[in-house]
């Protein structure tokens, strides 16, 4: 019993160790010196039991595989936890301190640790949900840590256009858009020539835009495209990389160019969709009293 006691002694150290040292974080030693340790007090279980009997524990160990699928049963969870966490491990699909997405259970946060039958998130509004590891591996889940390390994380936004306000670019406009650089010269002398659309324009001018900004890395996709339309108006979307990946400062720069295409969108003599509001209809009614 004084070695069983030796050996527990030995692998809680290495427990604390392992999830001490930076390491070792990413390696699913935890859940492996947990089944461990449920190994040792079985094995101490056994002796005791053997000892008290006056029975050889060897014996008794012959005689438990009989009963080898009620122990199944019993460490059902931790033996599937044990393969999952080998696999999730092996495979680097999770360790602590990844962010994660489980759409299916709602959960969106930080990895804070991985055993042998929980994984423990740590959501963004603070709460902690837990998930077996068997769940990782039998249904999807997104770790966005890979993108925290990439060249860049996507920013896809869309904006809606009140096709109404598309048609071709007249002199007056063409000029006003000329004059405040808004579009190239390249764009200004064929617009003469040949009718162009102010959608076209600014999608041009867009993409110019999103190039030129620090935060895009210009080596990945940068473009703006039109997507099916809607009742909503005439999707367009646009796509590039921000070398930002840190979440507030990429949501603060993500917004700050969609506001900037909102702001200079009636320069193109482009209007947003939007369903008409109490201010609007009010308006109306004054127009039409």
């Amino acid at each position: 019993m004084t070695f069983l006691s030796l050996i527990l002694v030995f692998l809680n150290n290495t427990k604390t160790f392992t999830r001490e040292e930076e390491k070792f974080k990413d390696k699913h030693l935890y859940g492996i010196l947990e089944f461990l340790k449920i190994m040792v007090y079985f094995i101490g279980s056994i002796v005791i039991i053997a000892f008290l009997l006056g029975e050889n524990p060897l014996s008794m160990v012959a005689g438990i595989g009989a009963a080898a699928t009620v122990l199944m049963l019993i460490f059902k969870d931790s033996i599937l936890g044990l393969v999952a966490g080998i696999q999730l491990s092996v495979n680097h699909m999770v360790k602590p301190g990844d962010w994660i997405t489980i759409k299916k259970l709602d959960i969106d946060g930080v990895v804070v640790e991985v055993s042998l039958t929980t994984v423990k998130v740590r959501n963004f509004d603070n709460t902690i949900s837990t998930v077996p590891p068997y769940s990782l591996i039998s249904d999807s889940f997104q770790n966005w840590a890979p993108m925290l390390t990439s060249s860049g994380r996507r920013v896809k936004r869309a904006l809606f256009i009140d096709m109404n306000s598309i048609g071709f670019c007249q002199a007056e406009l063409l000029e006003q858009l000329h004059q405040e650089k808004l579009i190239t010269e390249e764009e200004y002398n064929q617009a003469k020539m040949v009718k162009t659309v102010n959608l076209t324009l600014f999608r041009s001018y867009a993409e110019r835009y999103m190039r030129s900004l620090a935060h895009v890395n210009t080596n990945d996709l940068v473009f703006s495209r039109q997507l099916a339309p809607t009742p909503n108006g005439l999707p367009l979307e646009f796509w590039y990389f921000s070398k930002i990946t840190a979440f507030t400062q990429y949501e603060s720069l993500a917004a700050a160019s969609i506001e900037h295409f909102i702001a200079i969108l009636p320069t193109f003599g482009l209007r947003l969709f939007q369903s008409p509001t109490g201010q609007d209809l009010q308006r109306l009614k004054n127009q039409l009293s």
